[in-house]
């Protein structure tokens, strides 16, 4: 899997003991471990 940079992530939601996360990227659901995300640079 691979993000394009630029693209606008959205967090849905979190699993109960944080792990994993369900992110929204463009029109497409994923869920990632918080060691993935960790590596998603985000700019406000």
């Amino acid at each position: 899997m691979g993000l394009i940079p630029g693209a606008a992530i959205t967090l849905l939601g979190r699993a109960p003991m944080g792990d994993p996360l369900a992110l929204r990227v463009a029109d497409t659901t994923v869920a990632i471990r918080k060691r993935e995300a960790k590596s998603i640079l985000i700019k406000r």
